[in-house]
């Protein structure tokens, strides 16, 4: 995707897709950071984001399965939507405490944990 974007920029001087071309966006793509790790905005590679998006809620469930372990209360795996509809009514826009991101987390948490509590 990026030798197509970057021969269309050649040619018409415009990108193919929304983001920006440059050695650090491939960077992060190749390690699965994409723009919701490292820094804000959209990438030029979209499964990349989603992948870095689904891990980053890979990590807090992980984090919540500790947590979890120990107090033996399913309720702990709400707090991910709690916190996802605060950074949505927030507007932050920081690196991983985005809308985006937050959307993404606030739904897989919300179907996943009410699928097993009802």
């Amino acid at each position: 995707m990026y030798i197509a974007n970057f021969i269309l920029f050649k040619i018409n001087g415009k990108l193919w897709s929304c983001g920006t071309l440059s050695l650090w966006d491939l960077f992060s793509d190749i390690v699965f950071g994409g723009k919701a790790l490292f820094t804000i905005g959209t990438t030029l590679n979209g499964p990349i984001w989603y992948i870095s998006v689904l891990l980053i809620c890979y990590f807090i469930a992980f984090l919540l399965s500790k947590i979890y372990k120990k107090y033996n209360s399913r309720l702990i795996f709400t707090i991910p939507i709690i916190i996802g509809i605060m950074i949505r009514y927030a507007n932050l826009n920081m690196v991983i405490l985005n809308i985006c991101v937050a959307r993404r987390i606030y739904f897989i948490f919300y179907r996943n944990t009410f699928r097993r509590i009802f």
